[in-house]
């Protein structure tokens, strides 16, 4: 048999239709299971096993590969012990959207590790979104439900979803197992939209809700991805030829479930810093080394331990053995000067989950808020039972509040017993609240200078080179060391940005940025996951507190914010597409990769709308319920062209609100949520002179007094010249000085282009 071996290929099975029968004159007749381990569908093909692929592809989910110390007839050492890591890989990438609760049973492991499931509505049938498997009556739906896209639960139901559907596809599926050599193989066929439009992506990772929050080809590349790391770490016992145990750590176990107990790993969430201030737009140069060395690091041998990123956020999946470290994973960065704050946390592989401080956070919450309330509502029940049993007439007055009160007891009770158990468990495994610590280089910090050195004038942290940094023109001279130099010096990609400068010293430029805040994203995710629960068991489990919160409680979000990042890339993608069709020879992109900053020259004001409204549509159709808040944040800076840059780079690296715009010159900023500036902008109408003369002197009054029954009573006497900018201030409660900045804004101008010395017209 041949050992090769593609775990990203083991969950075969679930890209087969429902109803598919491959063989009709082999199959009895019934429906084949999605993984592919029933008898009818015709494994039979292959009369032996053809490699360690088939292996875990036929075999993954059987009780047997739950224990390294079973007798498996038939498969060599090596196959069976990369099936058993397979296994606990694809238990810790299914367990990241939902928990998976140790084997019970060792003649079971699959029935063992089950969620409670739901039941779908009676006279349902497979058509509909929540359709009823034949194998156990549970609800099932063949999409994946977006936690920050979908609002409701589904009403409709794609056609044509499974990538095999006939014989030749299957045939082809066969084909691929035996023949492909890695995953790359594997996404040209079942996750290329110009070859089909059945595509893993948009299949999830498991069809019973709520499991349904994670895409296939997610729960594939994490699986693949912690299979490789554990294949790393992970000795067999005695050997490979006869593994009946494996050793992580100094910790020897046999079954499945005493690895996820025993051993532990850490997860980090790093990001990106560098110390340079970058003075000029050359200086710029540092996001383009970034992005170089997150490709280095994705190709090199340390990739794997990276689940996914962005363009300066890692998420690291590391052991805790000491073989390897952070810094040898961010290597290529520290080497090039840059340093990362990171999050660290440490599991055993059963807890693993990315939002564990905002968990923490909550639960003390909780802890301070439900007793209390508890105790106010027992009160208010002994009352009601009191006059119960002593005014019987009023007992059908009294039952609505009654019946209400033991409910909300109830449900809040669960609440918290089950996080009190939760976090005894955590307690028990001493899990802690995640640690922050730099990971930095410490080559590159040198406190003390000797005699005649001078200290970098950029990053602050290493002596600058003998040889001053001179710019062309020959009257800036800066010190700068050899890695801040090499920088400056590595080429300007920026083209559009040096024609701008000749064109027109005045030329105005908007300097933009998206930034994500992980925190909040890690919050808002877990919100949306409850409020899902909340409707699933509201609609399918009678309201049933405990099950609402053991399923909550269940959640592990790393898939889930895996998707999400996808999801991020994607609409930063479509917002660098319409910017380019809105702006096609005013638009210069700071990223290559992953497009989060631009430039953009404006022709006036108004194009600083036209940027706003393009990411408003992102949000809209990508992230609609984060919507509301600031999680994902757009960050806009306006000067002219030669405006020094470290002023746009201070206000873009630290947003604070959904909306942030900066006019340095015209002393404007602009900071607040998406649906207060479309308000905003649907509310104010451009007028003439006298209504500049009047936001003007609304903001002076309010500056003054702090009054805004003063600046209503000054509007009292423009209300009829000026209603638009009345409503904004009475009705829509926006403060002068918003106003009088968003007037600013819109009547900004371009710039006018430099003139030449003779003939006077403007230079091309």
């Amino acid at each position: 048999m041949n050992i090769k071996f593609v775990p990203e290929m083991h969950d075969l099975g679930k890209l087969i239709e429902y109803d598919f029968r491959p063989h009709p004159d082999t199959t009895d007749g019934k429906k084949p299971r999605w993984h592919g381990k029933n008898a009818n569908i015709p494994w039979s093909h292959w009369n032996e096993p053809t490699s360690t692929t088939w292996v875990a592809a036929r075999f993954h989910h059987e009780s047997a590969y739950a224990d390294l110390a079973n007798t498996l007839p038939g498969i060599p050492g090596e196959a069976k012990f990369d099936v058993w890591l397979l296994c606990l890989a694809d238990n810790l990438a299914a367990s990241s959207s939902r928990a998976t609760p140790e084997e019970k049973s060792e003649k079971d492991a699959e029935s063992a590790v089950k969620m409670p499931r739901l039941k779908p509505r009676k006279g349902k049938t497979d058509e509909d979104d929540w359709a009823e498997e034949d194998s156990d009556s549970e609800l099932s739906y063949k999409r994946v439900y977006k936690l920050w896209a979908d609002t409701e639960l589904p009403t409709s139901q794609p056609k044509d979803w499974a990538p095999i559907y006939d014989g030749a596809t299957w045939r082809e599926a066969l084909e691929l197992v035996d023949t492909a050599s890695g995953a790359e193989e594997f996404w040209r066929v079942y996750d290329d939209p110009t070859r089909s439009q059945r595509l893993i992506s948009k299949i999830p990772e498991d069809k019973t809700p709520p499991r349904v929050v994670t895409s296939l080809r997610t729960h594939l590349e994490l699986t693949g991805k912690f299979y490789r790391i554990l294949k790393r770490h992970v000795q067999p016992v005695p050997d490979l030829a006869n593994p009946t145990g494996a050793i992580y750590a100094e910790h020897q176990v046999s079954k499945r479930s005493e690895a996820k107990d025993r051993w532990r790993f850490q997860l980090l969430r790093c990001q990106l810093r560098f110390s340079q201030t970058p003075v000029r737009a050359r200086d710029l140069n540092i996001l383009r080394l970034m992005e170089q060395s997150l490709a280095q690091l994705d190709s090199g041998r340390n990739g794997d331990y990276v689940l996914f990123h962005t363009t300066d956020t890692l998420w690291l999946f590391l052991p805790t053995d000491g073989s390897v470290t952070a810094d040898q994973v961010l290597d290529p960065f520290l080497q090039h000067g840059f340093w990362a704050d990171a999050h660290v946390s440490e599991f055993p592989l059963q807890d693993l989950m990315p939002d564990l401080q905002s968990w923490l956070d909550e639960y003390a919450r909780l802890e301070k808020r439900l007793p209390a309330q508890i105790t106010q509502w027992e009160k208010e029940l002994d009352q009601v039972n009191s006059d119960w049993e002593h005014t019987p007439q009023r007992r059908q007055e009294l039952l609505p509040q009654r019946n209400k009160l033991y409910q909300q007891l109830e449900t809040a009770r669960v609440i918290l017993q089950t996080c009190k158990t939760f976090k005894q468990k955590l307690d028990e495994h001493g899990v802690r609240a995640p640690v922050n610590r730099a990971i930095v280089d410490a080559k590159i910090l040198r406190t003390t200078l000797q005699p005649g050195e001078e200290i970098c004038d950029l990053c602050q942290t290493r002596p600058a080179q003998p040889e001053p940094f001179v710019d062309p023109s020959g009257t800036i001279v800066e010190h700068l060391c050899q890695k801040c130099a090499a920088i400056r010096q590595a080429g300007m990609w920026l083209r559009r940005l040096e024609e701008w400068e000749n064109q027109a010293e005045s030329q105005q430029v908007a300097w933009v940025k998206v930034t994500p805040v992980w925190d909040e994203i890690d919050l808002l995710i877990r919100v949306q996951f409850e409020k899902f629960i909340d409707q699933l068991v509201a609609q399918y489990g009678d309201n049933d507190a405990s099950l609402a919160q053991d399923l909550k409680m269940n959640f592990r979000g790393i898939a889930p914010l895996a998707e999400f990042t996808k999801e991020y890339k994607q609409m930063l993608a479509r917002l660098a597409s319409e910017l380019a069709r809105e702006f096609p020879s005013a638009l210069e992109h700071l990223n290559d990769q992953i497009e989060e900053s631009f430039v953009v020259k404006l022709s006036a004001g108004e194009d600083v709308l036209k940027i706003v409204a393009a990411f408003e549509r992102g949000m809209r159709d990508f992230f609609p319920a984060f919507q509301n808040e600031s999680a994902i944040r757009l960050s806009i800076s306006v000067a002219p062209v030669k405006h020094p840059f470290f002023d746009h780079w201070n206000y873009l690296k630290a947003p604070r609100d959904a909306v942030n715009i900066q006019i340095p010159a015209r002393a404007v900023r602009l900071e607040m949520k998406l649906d207060r500036f479309a308000q905003l902008r649907a509310g104010m109408q451009l007028q003439d002179k006298q209504v500049s003369r009047l936001v003007h002197t609304l903001a002076e009054i309010e500056a003054k007094s702090a009054s805004r029954i003063l600046v209503q009573a000054r509007l009292m006497e423009d209300a009829a010249r000026a209603p638009a900018i009345a409503r904004l201030v009475s009705d829509d409660k926006f403060s002068a000085r918003q106003i009088l900045d968003y007037y600013k804004l819109i009547t900004l101008g371009g710039g006018r282009p430099r003139q030449e010395a003779q003939g006077g017209e403007a230079e091309k």
